[in-house]
Order: C-alpha cells, then sequence, then structure tokens
C-alpha cells in the first residue's frame, strides 16, 4: 500500500494487495510512484484510505491516461472508498481489467494521443469544499484502450481493459457541487504496471531464480565456464519478455555465445581423442615379436609404484 501523509492507495487482484516494487517519493509534487505486476485477464480494484483527515476530499483514477472514475468524501468519511469498473449508469459498471496490449504498423496511430499515461495506474487527490447545490451525475459510454503503434510498445507489454458490464450498488443521481481548494492535488499515486517477468528482467522484481547455470557438473574446462555461464544467461533473457530492441540485442549476442561455446567443445573433443589415441599407441608398443610383449604402465603423476613384487 503506497502512503503520503493522512492517504494511502493500493490495488488489488483476487482479494489479494499487489505488492509494490522500486516505490519513490517526490515530496515537491506530492507524489509516490512505484511498479506492480500485472496479469493478462486479471480484474483488479484500487482502494483509497485517509486517516485524520479535516476537510472534504476528491480522489480520481485515471487508467493509461484516461479518466475512469471520481470519488468525494467528507471528512467525517472513513470508509475505504472502492474503483473496481467504470460506472456507466447509476446500477452498471464495467470491470477493469488487466489485458494484452494490442500493437499496429499503422503509423496514422503515431498521431493518437492513446499512448500518454499507457502503463500507468494513476489516483490524484484534490481538497474541496461542498456547496449547497445539487448537480445531476454524468454517465459515459466506455471506450476502449485504441491499439497502439508498435513505437510505444516499450512504454508496457499490458493495457486496461473494461470487462463485461455488470450490476452494480444502486448510487445516487445527483450529488452535491463542490468546488477545489489549493492550487494543486494534495497526493498523487503512480501505479506503473506490466508483466511481471519483464519487470524482473529490467530488474525491478529480485529474480527468485537468478540468471545462472550450475556448472560444476559440466564436464568442461575452466576456461569454458565463463562461456556456458554467459550462454546461460543468455537463453534466460531470451525467454523473459523484453522489448523488440532488448530481444535483437539478446539474440545476436547468443548467437554469438554459442557459436564460440561449440567451437571450444569441438576443442575439448578433440583433445581428449589425442590423448585416447596416445594411450592406445603406448599399449601395442610390444610390437608381434616371438619375445615377451613389453609391459607398459602408465603411472599418474605423483604416485610411486612398487616393483619389488615381480623380482
Amino acid at each position: 500500500m503506497l502512503q503520503y501523509n493522512d492517504h494511502s492507495v493500493c490495488v488489488w487482484v483476487d482479494d489479494n494487495e499487489l505488492e509494490e516494487y522500486n516505490t519513490q517519493t517526490f515530496v515537491d509534487e506530492n507524489k509516490v510512484v512505484c511498479w506492480i505486476a500485472s496479469e493478462s485477464g486479471k480484474q483488479f480494484k484500487v482502494g483509497w484510505d485517509h486517516a485524520g483527515n479535516t476537510s472534504a476530499t476528491e480522489g480520481c483514477l485515471q487508467l493509461d491516461g484516461g479518466d475512469a472514475s471520481c470519488g468525494h468524501r467528507r471528512a467525517s468519511d472513513h470508509d475505504t472508498f472502492i474503483y473496481d469498473g467504470f460506472p456507466i449508469s447509476e446500477t452498471l459498471d464495467s470491470p477493469f481489467v488487466f489485458a494484452e496490449m494490442q500493437t499496429t504498423d499503422d503509423d496514422t496511430y503515431l498521431e493518437l494521443d492513446a499512448q500518454n499515461g499507457l502503463g500507468e495506474i494513476i489516483f490524484t487527490i484534490w481538497k474541496i469544499k461542498f456547496t449547497k447545490k445539487k448537480k445531476k451525475i454524468q454517465w459515459f459510454e466506455v471506450e476502449q484502450q485504441k491499439p497502439v503503434h508498435e513505437k510505444f510498445k516499450k512504454a508496457g507489454l499490458h493495457c486496461i481493459k473494461f470487462g463485461e458490464v455488470i450490476a452494480a450498488p444502486p448510487s445516487n443521481s445527483y450529488c452535491n457541487a463542490y468546488r477545489y481548494l489549493g492550487n494543486g492535488p494534495i497526493a498523487t499515486f503512480v501505479f506503473k504496471y506490466c508483466d511481471r517477468e519483464l519487470l524482473k528482467a529490467k530488474g525491478i522484481i529480485p529474480s527468485s531464480d537468478p540468471l545462472k547455470r550450475k556448472v560444476d557438473a559440466i564436464d568442461v574446462d575452466d576456461e569454458e565456464q565463463p562461456e556456458i555461464r554467459a550462454v546461460a544467461k543468455a537463453e534466460d533473457l531470451e525467454n523473459a519478455i523484453v522489448s523488440n530492441e532488448d530481444e535483437d540485442q539478446i539474440i545476436g549476442a547468443m548467437g554469438a555465445l554459442q557459436q564460440k561455446l561449440m567451437a571450444l567443445r569441438a576443442k575439448k573433443a578433440k583433445e581428449n581423442a589425442t590423448k585416447r589415441a596416445k594411450v592406445e599407441d603406448l599399449q601395442v608398443a610390444g610390437g608381434t615379436s616371438n619375445q615377451c610383449p613389453t609391459q607398459t604402465f602408465v603411472v599418474p603423476k605423483g604416485e610411486v609404484i612398487d616393483l619389488t613384487g615381480s623380482l
């Protein structure tokens, strides 16, 4: 859960609070930023709490740069406010869902602003003052995330879509009018999200399986082991979800490392074959004469053989 002053915000999936990573606080901007791991197809919700607040506040939720929902609380409200869907009527919501990002190579999409805020869940809190006037609540149609040009794929591999419409607890048709106080938001919470494997590849999430392989059991020379470790690391990185640019670099590095490894293994095999050939030559050194064949002993280095037993 992210906290700033008396306010706290978190993201839930399957009623479990998502863990935040690489949290940073920017006091000059009243902002807290973190990373969370998203999973395609999973619904999520955002929770807002506050403690000790002395004025009314508004909490606005933005998803991928677009407005999603707003809530207003009086100073006396201490319940957790839940944002779990896009309200399309007094009794219907469209749930928030993590989804695979759709990309296109159509250059007309380069001019769209859809990529602004892509990959971010932003919750902004403003100080307000209610008035005596009433205003009718407006409802809007759901607008799904448009495809993103491949150029902006690096922003994240997931996006947020709105699920099938479901029934929601009845809400009011009218609310109290209000005005904003101060010169800006009193708190902003930014949850940057993307696939867990990508966060691991970036080093944002510590990996439970470090990018290394056990080479102790491999029958290779010491000079080969750094190459094998490098190839193992490259293979693990290739299996991670990375951007197109990183993927090309990793594949190129893997090709060079694998060629080097093949050359080293071929060299090792040739050396072993040469050693076996020398031993076989020594074993047949007595030839085919009528004399007793000469016995040849291959004495390991540092060992002494007792020959007195044959005298």
